[in-house]
């Protein structure tokens, strides 16, 4: 779940983000950890994670607009 908050890291504000640990228990793959404990988001995994899931749901949609286009061939004859 994506978060609201008021944080100003490295002299930038952010205001939408995700919790680390959440993502933990999702897939450790997700997160890094710090030497002094702290727990960072692996971006370049949520990344790819991120990409074939556009990947997939693309396939979805083209799938699906190819079902309504014969449909309506059926309606309207």
């Amino acid at each position: 779940n994506f978060k609201e908050f008021n944080w100003i890291k490295d002299n930038k504000f952010e205001e939408i983000g995700l919790i680390a640990q959440d993502l933990k228990e999702i897939n450790e793959n997700f997160i890094s950890e710090k030497e002094d404990g702290l727990l960072i988001l692996n971006e370049d995994s949520l990344r790819m994670y991120a990409l074939k899931a556009i990947q997939e749901l693309s396939t979805q949609n083209n799938e699906l607009q190819q079902r309504i286009i014969k449909l309506e061939e059926l309606i309207n004859g």
